[in-house]
């Protein structure tokens, strides 16, 4: 189930390899119920091993386009609204009309996770294991491009979230505020 790569760590073969109707069934069953938030993560402990932020680009790619186990829909729901209700933030993880919103636009059948590699951005030039993805045309961070492709637009527009709500510190002052920013 495992190979080694030079340079790279430890690797999971193809999927190909590991497909049956009984292993589809389960990603279906887990894909779709209703609790269940996809992702991994080791709040970033094993960088030079794996690159956990592609989860998102590979279930799109893996279960709602190759598998077809999760429809679109769906799989959106399970990795904003989802995560969003579950981290308590009311306001987050759906789009409407006058509430805070990042978007995505991206091509479905464009998706495609390019080869990992080092990015020597860590302190003292140290690396990270890193990967980048096709397919993304715009990423909007509170109705602001922030990303065109794989471009940093150098837009800012985020904020702090804490404790269910915006607000945590001012992005002019750095002081903390008591109530949230809108």
């Amino acid at each position: 189930e495992y190979r080694l790569t030079s340079g790279f760590g430890l690797h999971t073969t193809p999927h190909e390899a590991r497909v049956t109707d009984a292993y589809n069934e389960t990603l279906r069953l887990v894909g779709n119920d209703p609790y269940c938030i996809p992702g991994i993560s080791d709040g970033g402990a094993h960088t030079k091993f794996l690159t956990s932020g592609s989860y998102p680009t590979d279930y799109l790619i893996e279960f709602v386009r190759r598998r077809r186990l999760v429809d679109l829909e769906s799989a959106h729901w399970h990795l904003s609204t989802l995560p969003a209700i579950a981290s308590g933030f009311a306001d987050r993880g759906y789009l409407q009309v006058g509430m805070p919103a990042d978007i995505e636009v991206y091509d479905l059948a464009a998706l495609e996770l390019e080869p990992h590699y080092k990015s020597y951005d860590y302190p003292a030039d140290e690396w990270r294991l890193a990967q980048k993805a096709k397919g993304y045309h715009w990423t909007l961070v509170n109705g602001v491009v922030t990303f065109e492709g794989n471009d940093c637009t150098g837009a800012t527009a985020g904020e702090l979230l804490r404790h269910g709500r915006g607000g945590g510190a001012s992005r002019k002052t750095g002081a903390m505020l008591s109530e949230p920013v809108s």
